[in-house]
């Protein structure tokens, strides 16, 4: 899939072949062509989309959301000015940006392979929870992969001391319920 952007740094080549984007002979080439502008409006409904979803939420798990989509959407009103006022014109270089795709059987194995480590963390988060399910997961995770026990141990503990320092004791972040614990009527 290639993406046209416009005053894209000259200065980045691809590094190798299977950066090229060459699919192959017999693959299709997906071209996506998209506006700057419109580009920038799109990103700036998902921002705003963000904002009126958390509405709902009480104010402490809705805060970050606030924030983050405030700061955003003044970003994009700022970048959708600097588009707007941009002089009509000003010849303005236009260069494809290509997205890529998976063309080895390798390449296509490490990605089902990532898919199915994150589709694995989202299931673990649904039965056991959060706090539960990101340490649990940096544990299989680094021992899979070949860490040390006492690495995997280590890091485990960080990640877990991490989410329960900063989001359960200083910003006392709601967390939603897990299938165990309604299960056990927790």
């Amino acid at each position: 899939m290639k993406l046209k952007l416009k005053n894209w740094s000259n200065h980045i080549k691809p590094q190798s072949k299977f950066q090229t984007g060459s699919l192959g002979k017999y693959a299709p080439k997906i071209r996506l062509l998209v506006s700057k502008k419109a580009f920038t409006v799109l990103i700036g409904l998902i921002f705003l989309l963000a904002i009126i979803t958390a509405l709902d939420w009480p104010l402490r798990a809705s805060i970050m959301v606030f924030f983050a989509g405030g700061l955003g959407l003044v970003l994009i009103i700022a970048q959708l000015y600097r588009d707007i006022r941009s002089k009509k014109g000003e010849a303005q270089e236009e260069q494809t940006m290509d997205l890529g795709g998976i063309k080895s059987p390798q390449e296509q194995f490490r990605a089902v392979l990532t898919f199915g480590w994150l589709l694995g963390l989202l299931l673990a988060i649904w039965l056991v929870g959060f706090l539960i399910a990101v340490p649990l997961f940096v544990f299989t995770f680094s021992k899979v992969y070949g860490a040390k026990w006492f690495l995997s141990l280590g890091l485990t503990i960080l990640a877990f001391g991490f989410l329960y320092g900063l989001f359960e004791m200083l910003i006392h972040v709601p967390w939603p319920r897990s299938l165990l614990s309604q299960l056990m009527g927790g």
